[in-house]
């Protein structure tokens, strides 16, 4: 069970998806559970852990699990907007690599929502840049 958490670990959906399935995950002790967050070095799993401890038994781990599959959305939702602006973007040309880290480090989903209507309406990459800066 362990080497099977161990392959999926960076893969958060097929990992939570495993751990959902699997009814020995849900009984694994504290140990086992930090064992493979040093085996995966995974800060989501330690996170679970700790929230598993502040909560008691397997429906600690159960609302830990559900709580983390909710973030594993929004960052997918985040990565594929900032990934749509791009895309966009590259239809006028190259985009340098300060333009791509700084849409890649925004994390509000709502306000990406915007720079990809400003990125589909801008005539340029210069344009979006423009606007983004005046928006901000």
């Amino acid at each position: 069970m362990l080497l099977e958490l161990y392959q999926k670990r960076n893969y958060k959906e097929k990992f939570i998806e495993y751990l959902e399935d699997c009814k020995n995950c849900m009984n694994m002790d504290d140990e086992s559970w930090y064992l493979l967050s040093n085996l995966t070095h995974s800060k989501d799993i330690r996170r679970l852990i700790r929230e598993k401890q502040r909560r008691e038994g397997n429906e600690g781990m159960c609302r830990a699990l559900e709580e983390w599959k909710v973030d594993c959305k929004a960052e997918g939702k985040i990565e594929a907007k900032a990934e749509d602006i791009i895309e966009l973007l590259e239809d006028y040309g190259e985009v340098s690599d300060e333009l791509k880290s700084n849409i890649f480090l925004q994390n509000d989903l709502t306000l990406l929502k915007r720079w990809h209507k400003l990125a589909a309406h801008a005539g340029s990459i210069e344009e979006f840049v423009c606007q983004i800066n005046n928006n901000i």
